[in-house]
C-alpha cells in the first residue's frame, strides 16, 4: 500500500530540525560503514576471484529491513539490502589484515632493496668523485713540477701522453685487481654450490618437515620471547619506579646535604658569636670588679671624709668676697699711688731742667 506524499510532508513538518539532523547523521554514517565494508569485500572478492552465484531465496534470506526505532517515518520503498553476518565479516577483516601485513612486509622489502640500490649508486658516485678529484690532482701536479711562473703554464702533448699512460697503467692494475677479486669470488661460489649439492646428496638439506618443526619451534620460542618482553617491561616499569624513587631521595638527600651545611655555618657563627660573647662576658665581669672596687674605694673615701659646718663656710666665702673687695681697693690705690707718684717724679725733672716756672 502506497502512502500519500502530502501526508508523508505533513509527517516530516511534525518534527524539529535537530530530530532530523541527527537522522541525517545517522544515516550518513550508516552509509560510511557500508561503504568501508564494501570496499573491503571488493578487494577480497577481486584477490582470491570469488563468483557471487545469488539466488533469489539466498536474497530473501539476507535482506535485513532496516527500521528506526526513535521514528515514525516509513519510507514509500521498503529498504532491502544484502548484509555479511559477523563471521563472514571477521574472515574478511582477518584475510584484508593479513593481505595488509603481506603488503606491508613485501613494501619494506622492496624499500630495503631500493634503499640499498640508492646507497650502493652513492658510494659508488663518491668513489667515482674522489678517482676524479684525485686524477685532477695528479694532474695539477704532475704538469705543474716546476715552479708555478707564467712561462711554466704552457702544457706539451708529452707530459700530457705520460701521464695518460700513466693513469692507464694505475687504472689496468685496479683492473687486474677486481678481477682477481671477482675469480676468488667465483671460486668461492663454486665451493659453496658443490658444498650444498654434497649435502643433498648425504640427505642433509632441510625438507618441508623440518621447516615445519623450525616453524613450530620458532613460535614457541616467540611465545617465551613475548613472555620474557613482558617480564622486560614489568622490570623496566619497576625500575623506572625505582628510578624515580631514587631520584627524589637523591634530590631529598642534596636538599637535606645543602641544609646540613647551612646549618654547620649557622652553628659555626653561632659558636664565634658565643666565644665573643665570652670574652665580652670576661671583659665586663672584670670591668665589674674594678668598679665595684672603685665604688667600694669612694664609699669608703666618703665614710672617711669629713665636711666642715655650712656656717663656716658661709663665712669662708663672706671673708673671701670681703678680702677680694678690700685687695680692688688696695689695688685702686696702688695705681693712684703710683700715678701720682710718676707725676711728681716727672713734675721734679722738668722743674729742675727749667721747662716749667713756678
Amino acid at each position: 500500500m502506497e502512502e500519500d506524499p502530502a501526508r508523508s510532508d505533513a509527517e516530516f513538518d511534525d518534527y524539529s530540525v535537530e530530530f532530523l539532523q541527527g537522522i541525517v547523521d545517522e544515516n550518513t554514517k550508516a552509509v560510511e560503514d557500508l561503504e568501508f565494508e564494501n570496499f573491503m569485500l571488493d578487494r577480497y572478492i577481486k584477490r582470491f576471484n570469488i563468483k557471487l552465484d545469488l539466488h533469489e531465496d539466498q536474497v530473501a534470506s539476507g535482506v535485513v529491513r532496516s527500521s528506526r526505532n526513535r521514528s515514525r517515518i516509513r519510507n514509500v520503498v521498503p529498504d532491502r539490502a544484502l548484509r555479511l553476518n559477523p563471521e563472514q565479516k571477521c574472515t574478511i577483516a582477518k584475510a584484508e589484515i593479513e593481505n595488509f601485513s603481506q603488503e606491508l612486509i613485501t613494501f619494506k622489502r622492496n624499500a630495503d632493496t631500493t634503499l640499498d640500490d640508492y646507497r650502493a649508486l652513492c658510494d659508488e658516485a663518491e668513489l667515482e668523485l674522489k678517482q676524479i678529484e684525485q686524477l685532477k690532482y695528479n694532474y695539477q701536479k704532475f704538469t705543474r713540477k716546476k715552479s708555478y711562473q707564467p712561462q711554466n703554464l704552457v702544457i706539451t702533448a708529452e707530459k700530457i701522453t705520460r701521464f695518460m699512460e700513466e693513469v692507464l697503467r694505475s687504472q689496468d692494475t685496479l683492473v687486474d685487481k677486481y678481477r682477481l677479486n671477482n675469480s676468488t669470488l667465483r671460486f668461492q661460489r663454486r665451493k659453496l654450490l658443490s658444498q650444498q649439492k654434497q649435502k643433498e646428496e648425504m640427505g642433509e638439506v632441510l625438507h618441508e618437515v623440518d621447516f615445519e618443526q623450525l616453524k613450530i619451534e620458532n613460535a614457541q620460542f616467540l611465545e617465551i620471547i613475548d613472555g620474557k618482553n613482558q617480564e622486560l617491561l614489568r622490570l623496566k616499569l619497576t625500575a623506572g619506579r625505582v628510578t624515580q624513587a631514587s631520584n627524589a631521595l637523591k634530590r631529598k638527600l642534596a636538599q637535606l646535604n645543602q641544609d646540613s651545611i647551612m646549618l654547620q655555618n649557622e652553628i659555626k657563627n653561632r659558636e664565634e658569636i658565643v666565644a665573643k660573647t665570652t670574652l665580652e662576658t670576661t671583659k665586663v665581669i672584670r670591668e665589674k670588679q674594678k668598679i665595684e672596687a672603685q665604688i667600694t674605694h669612694l664609699n669608703q673615701l666618703m665614710e672617711d671624709y669629713r665636711v666642715p659646718p655650712v656656717m663656716d663656710y658661709v663665712n669662708s666665702v663672706r671673708e673671701i668676697r670681703l678680702l677680694k673687695r678690700k685687695a680692688k681697693v688696695q689695688s685702686r690705690k696702688l695705681d693712684i699711688a703710683k700715678a701720682s707718684f710718676i707725676y711728681k717724679v716727672w713734675f721734679k725733672n722738668y722743674l729742675s731742667k727749667g721747662l716749667i716756672f713756678g
